[in-house]
């Protein structure tokens, strides 16, 4: 007579025919899952930084969009700061000259900063958007809607939002980085014509009579000091040219320059002695260009330019964001997700439009910025440097260089969005959401 046996033991065991039961070993399945209850994960860094990755995916995005971006667009940015401050005939004879007097390192002066820096601005930057379209769709109906205007609305808010709260931490940047794309350019300047374009004195009725040329002491380039003293006899206004090198006794070399273009003194002096120079001119670092502007300006000159820059930045992100996510909603639709394509099209959209907006102000901030180390600057005020570009240059005026930026505007922002947009699919797939 058998042995009655629970049905739950049936599993493990098996009875013979003498009514004794014997054990069965356990299946491979159970024999697994009791290994992964009490081993370890093999592996656990990989689920860590998966995790790490979904979670800092904007950040991760935005910042290998902008290193991408900077790599890219600084040279274009070069010229375009030099076409706003400067007078070329043509964006070609900017290049040209730009590359004859200093070389490829001439568009990529002051890089540095901007490569190690934007990453973070740009991160902090859509991270305050991201969680601004957060914060809006939580609390109002009307931003959760999937209508264009909603999208573009909600978009429009948080690149706004973005841009204003990001201005605060990238305009010392940016004013250093000026200063490195000029650096040169303000250098042989001054030594060429004696000094820097100043405002002339007050006239009978305090008005101010016309721009003039003055014999300053004072630093360009933020950090290459300038020191102009020039003496001439009246009948010879003109600077004389350098003599050939003749080896002439030094008292018939001044009797010969004086009874030629009057009594002179040197117009260049006080330069610090350089153990090495470049083959294409002095150099500061930016952080000595900083450091320089603080010293004469205190920290408050760092943010030189400030109400400019904070009009441009909440302007311009506002119209950025606005644009790509409402070109990303036209080119796409709930069938037809938005893919790369898309991503690049709504990027350089966004791009050209954006500048075509701001570009006026960028201009007038790059101009009061760049005297930012003259004593006496060319302007006093913005309304007096709006007024003075319209008086000789017409509304034209304030799109100098304007070109070169919408040249550089689409392919830059195009790649910009396309790497942030495959970044995120990427973090997404790989978290497996």
């Amino acid at each position: 007579m058998s042995k009655d046996v629970p049905e739950s033991s049936k599993d493990s065991e098996s009875i013979s025919p003498l009514g004794e039961s014997k054990s069965q070993p356990p299946s491979t399945e159970d024999t697994q899952s009791t290994n992964s209850n009490s081993i370890p994960h093999i592996h656990p860094y990989r689920d860590i930084a998966t995790e790490l990755l979904w979670v800092n995916r904007t950040v991760v995005a935005a910042s290998s969009a902008a290193v991408v971006g900077v790599a890219a667009g600084f040279p274009f940015d070069s010229i375009k700061t030099r076409m706003q401050t400067h007078h070329y005939d043509s964006m070609l004879q900017c290049i040209k000259s730009t590359y004859h007097e200093e070389g490829m390192r001439g568009y990529f002066r002051g890089i540095i900063p901007p490569l190690i820096t934007v990453s973070i601005i740009k991160s902090v930057s859509f991270s305050v958007y991201e969680g601004t379209k957060s914060f809006l769709r939580e609390r109002y109906q009307f931003f959760n809607r999937d209508s264009l205007l909603s999208v573009a609305a909600v978009s429009t808010l948080g690149g706004a939002t973005s841009g204003s709260f990001i201005a605060t931490f990238s305009c010392p940047l940016e004013l250093v980085k000026i200063q490195q794309q000029l650096q040169h350019l303000l250098l042989t300047s001054s030594m060429a014509t004696g000094g820097t374009i100043v405002r002339g004195s007050n006239g009978a009725n305090g008005q101010k009579v016309g721009i003039q040329r003055t014999d300053l002491a004072h630093k360009v380039g933020a950090g290459i000091p300038i020191t102009t003293q020039a003496t001439r006899s009246s009948s010879s206004p003109l600077r004389p040219p350098k003599l050939p090198n003749i080896a002439l006794p030094s008292t018939t070399s001044e009797k010969l320059a004086n009874s030629v273009y009057g009594k002179v003194t040197p117009i260049v002096e006080d330069i610090p002695k350089q153990t090495t120079r470049p083959a294409n001119g002095p150099s500061t670092s930016s952080w000595r260009s900083a450091r320089e502007i603080v010293r004469l300006k205190g920290v408050k000159g760092l943010w030189s330019g400030y109400s400019l820059h904070l009009f441009r930045d909440t302007i311009g992100t506002a119209v950025y964001f606005g644009t790509y996510e409402s070109t990303k909603r036209i080119l796409s639709s709930p069938s037809s997700p938005p893919g790369p394509l898309t991503h690049f099209m709504a990027g350089g959209t966004c791009g050209i439009l954006c500048w075509i907006v701001v570009f006026p102000i960028d201009l007038i901030k790059s101009v009061m910025q760049k005297d930012i180390m003259a004593p006496k600057p060319t302007y006093d005020t913005i309304r007096e440097c709006v007024s003075d570009i319209k008086a000789r240059q017409g509304y034209r005026g304030f799109y100098r260089g304007m070109s070169v930026t919408l040249m550089r505007a689409f392919p830059i922002h195009s790649l910009n969005f396309l790497v942030y947009e495959q970044v995120l699919q990427f973090a997404r797939k790989t978290a497996g959401h």
